[in-house]
């Protein structure tokens, strides 16, 4: 198993995936969809129920 902190994210958003549970990969493919500075700022801000329920599509809807 790969943890999100080996993957090269900055700090706040290997934290965030940390706690995305089984979300983890939703979240992965929306930063490697949607690069930037913006999507890894949605994603280290987002609440703990974003974190765990917010889909690839959503993010790159909202970015």
């Amino acid at each position: 198993m790969v943890l999100a902190a080996d993957l090269g994210w900055p700090g706040e958003v290997s934290d965030a995936l940390s706690h995305s549970g089984g979300n983890c990969c939703e979240l992965e493919t929306a930063l490697r969809k949607v690069k930037g500075k913006d999507t890894e700022l949605l994603i280290a801000q987002a609440s703990q129920c974003d974190l765990v329920n917010l889909v690839a599509g959503q993010i790159a809807e909202n970015v």
